[in-house]
């Protein structure tokens, strides 16, 4: 039962079925199965990890960004590492995904589509702080864009980004 019984360990497929590999179909199909409950703080989480296995890539690349970020921060280098805070590794894909949801996987600062295992290195997903004063990455203070959109915006605020964005589409009254 080797085979199948890896695929319980993927992050990716709790909650959901398991494809049993033909070689371990005999010996599940003879274990006694037991029910379990499962306290709703837990099945809350469990639904929160998307199915597009491109897009759950795309959520642990950021992530893993993102973390990496907090526990570099404060040390030294050349200067020193800002200081970041942010949710834990299953908080941030839970809300990741529902901020996929909300924002129709869209880049909240252009609005153009965010393509989940997009090559374009500016087009790749990224969490931008809305509020760049503000060092923790939480549901207040995050939105998913483009690599490229976040890195033009710096920290910049909404309403500047707005004026820039204005002004390089051509739509602004000052640009015409």
């Amino acid at each position: 039962m080797t085979a199948t019984y890896r695929k319980f360990g993927n992050p990716t497929n709790r909650g959901r079925p398991i494809p049993v590999d033909d070689i371990d179909r005999a010996t599940l199909l003879q274990l006694e199965l037991t029910p379990v409950d499962i306290p709703p703080y837990i099945e809350q989480r469990l639904h929160s990890i998307p199915a597009d296995k491109l897009l759950n890539q795309e959520f642990t690349r950021v992530i893993e960004n993102i973390l990496g970020s907090v526990a570099r921060a404060g040390t030294e280098r050349i200067g020193v590492y800002s200081e970041r805070i942010s949710l834990s590794f299953v908080d941030l894909l839970r809300l990741f995904g529902e901020l996929w949801g909300k924002q129709e996987g869209r880049c909240n600062l252009c609005n153009g589509l965010i393509v989940p295992g997009e090559e374009n290195p500016l087009l790749k997903m990224s969490a931008d702080r809305i509020d760049s004063a503000i060092k923790i990455y939480d549901g207040t203070n995050v939105h998913l864009t483009h690599v490229g959109c976040n890195l033009a915006k710096n920290a910049a605020s909404i309403d500047d980004w707005q004026d820039f964005l204005d002004v390089v589409r051509g739509s602004s009254a000052d640009s015409l």
